[in-house]
């Protein structure tokens, strides 16, 4: 079965006319996810300075605790850091030389991140130690 010239010619305009259809909402779609993402702001965590003293070191297991202020209970931190900070100011790697050779407790700001957890997946909250500065 022929069809008639003039659908033809008809039907040839229309899927001429597709491609560009297309191309023009995906643009348009593209621009408005570019508002959204604009509209919506990008938070990096930023790690928190807490102050406290390191209360004692192990140098054998790489670890010290520090106790927050006042307070009696004391946490947990790995010795070995990605960065420290001396009493100059002065950006370091390794341990802490305020940690390492003394034995009396020293005064240490600590810089703390906090991650949150999917507790659906098995993924606890998580407290990281950025960087120790060495108050003493």
């Amino acid at each position: 079965m022929r069809r008639c010239g003039l659908c033809e010619a008809e039907h040839t305009r229309h899927d001429r006319r597709r491609p560009w259809l297309a191309a023009a909402a995906l643009g348009l779609t593209v621009i408005a996810m570019n508002r959204v993402a604009e509209a919506v702001p990008a938070r990096l965590p930023e790690p928190t300075p807490v102050r406290g003293t390191a209360v004692r070191v192990d140098a054998e297991r790489g670890v010290f605790r520090f106790a927050r202020g006042g307070f009696a209970t004391s946490a947990e931190y790995p010795l070995d850091n990605p960065m420290w900070v001396d009493r100059d100011g002065v950006t370091r790697g390794g341990r802490p030389e305020c940690l390492v050779a003394r034995t009396a407790p020293q005064q240490v700001e600590l810089a703390l991140l906090d991650v949150r957890g999917v507790p659906e997946a098995g993924v606890d909250n998580l407290r990281l130690l950025v960087s120790v500065r060495c108050l003493d």
